[in-house]
This record gives structure tokens, C-alpha cells and sequence, in this order.
């Protein structure tokens, strides 16, 4: 369990395994830097927004897609950008970030 993590969730485990108990969810692809993970959740309201913790969170359904469609070493870029735009239910949806917040991230 990332140490981030276990900072704001000292009850955790070092090792949580996977599934509905783990925050990381069932599945995680690990990067090259390996402090960031693209991975589940065990909240789902929060995918799509900034975190701490640098990982990219999906949907529960959408990493187990992911992770048995994305061979071992598939090369990853991260594009960070200050805009997010999606639509989502017939509305348009943006989020506007400052610069010094994505410097944050880096």
C-alpha cells in the first residue's frame, strides 16, 4: 500500500489484497515511475478527479477491461493539460486548472 495511502488511512494493512477492501480496487497496472498506477477504485465518484496520490483511477469495470486488453510493457504517456472537458448524459462538463497546480503533479 502506497505510503500516501497509508498516511490518511493508518488502519490499512502495509499489504491490502485485492478486491472490494483495497482503495486501489482489484486490478493496477504499474508504471515505470513507479509512483503512479493506473488502477480501480473503491470509490467511484471520485474517478476523473485531480488526487494526491498521482495515480490515474478508473472505473471498477473499466481497469479489468484495460488491464487484459494492454500487453506488459505497452508504452504509456501521461498528458496533463490544464482543460478537461467530457460529456456525459447530454451535458457538457469542464474543469479549468491552474498552471501551479499541474506543476504540482510533476
Amino acid at each position: 500500500m502506497p505510503e500516501s495511502i497509508r498516511k490518511e488511512k493508518p488502519e490499512l494493512p502495509a499489504i491490502v489484497p485485492p478486491g472490494l477492501d483495497n482503495p486501489v480496487g482489484s486490478l493496477a497496472l504499474r508504471l515505470s515511475n513507479r509512483a503512479v498506477l493506473i488502477h480501480g477504485t473503491d470509490i467511484p465518484w471520485g474517478v476523473g478527479w485531480r488526487v494526491r496520490h498521482r495515480c490515474i483511477r478508473l472505473y471498477p469495470e473499466d481497469i479489468v477491461e484495460l488491464f487484459h486488453l494492454v500487453p506488459v510493457n505497452t508504452r504509456v504517456t501521461i498528458v496533463q493539460q490544464p482543460v478537461k472537458v467530457g460529456v456525459a448524459h447530454e451535458k457538457v462538463y469542464v474543469e479549468v486548472y491552474e498552471d501551479a497546480e499541474l506543476r504540482a503533479y510533476d
